[in-house]
């Protein structure tokens, strides 16, 4: 978790999008390196102000040279325009004021909700860990690139840097018809440990949905939904509707 304080405020001469080198303190405030809470590797809940311009995310903070990494930006004010769906870094003038500060860490949400754009079709009888669904449709959102649809498109993944302790995992989405067999779903985690399963069988109902508890995760912690069904040939899992999805919560 990111650490949040008051009445740390100071000067950068830094230019540019990078690394920022942190300055003298203002009057009336402290430094970062004069709080014994923030030491090496420490995350901490930023701000920016440049003129008019504005920043607002998680920093990792740096003892040699008292500097601090802009890890993850969660939100800009550039020029009069807001960004909080995809910010990138403000490029500063060499006269900013950093803050740290608890408004940083007041985001409302984090986290992805991944979406399918067909059916993929399951072999029988695979196997465990079982077949890992993909996600190849566009996420109807993402707040700090937990999923790449091109790329491990079946995985959400922690990523590094990201102050993310906890979380929680849901999934939905439906089998086609079929009388045979038994079908299981599995949230599984580095493809591996079993975070929540649940077993449907044909005399039930072909849709699901599956949440898992509250978990403890780390950073590149990544998660997949795997599948199983035993009904004597291929059958389809059915993407592309709206109960069909993957998703992840930061809690913590």
């Amino acid at each position: 978790m990111a650490i949040s304080a008051d009445w740390i405020a100071q000067n950068t001469v830094t230019t540019g999008t990078g690394t920022i080198t942190l300055g003298t303190a203002l009057t009336g405030f402290i430094r970062l390196q004069d709080d014994s809470r923030i030491t090496d590797g420490a995350l901490v809940n930023y701000t920016i102000e440049d003129g008019n311009d504005r920043e607002m995310g998680i920093g990792t903070y740096a003892s040699a040279g008292g500097t601090l990494a802009r890890t993850v930006v969660q939100r800009t004010l550039v020029s009069g325009t807001y960004d909080d769906t995809s910010p990138t870094a403000i490029s500063l003038s060499g006269s900013a004021v950093v803050r740290c500060s608890p408004v940083a860490d007041d985001r409302n949400f984090r986290g992805v909700m991944c979406r399918k754009s067909g059916a993929q079709t399951i072999a029988n009888n695979a196997a465990a860990p079982y077949t890992p669904i993909s996600w190849d449709a566009a996420d109807d959102y993402d707040t700090d690139a937990f999923h790449d649809i091109s790329t491990n498109n079946d995985r959400i993944t922690i990523p590094t840097n990201s102050g993310i302790s906890k979380g929680r995992l849901q999934a939905g989405g439906r089998w086609a018809s079929n009388s045979t067999g038994a079908r299981l779903i599995v949230i599984t985690k580095n493809g591996s440990t079993s975070i929540a399963n649940f077993l449907v069988t044909p005399e039930g109902t072909s849709r699901f949905t599956i949440t898992s508890p509250i978990i403890d995760v780390l950073d590149s912690d990544y998660f997949t939904l795997n599948v199983f069904q035993n009904s004597g040939g291929d059958l389809n899992f059915v993407g592309g509707n709206s109960d069909c999805y993957f998703s992840f919560e930061v809690v913590e």
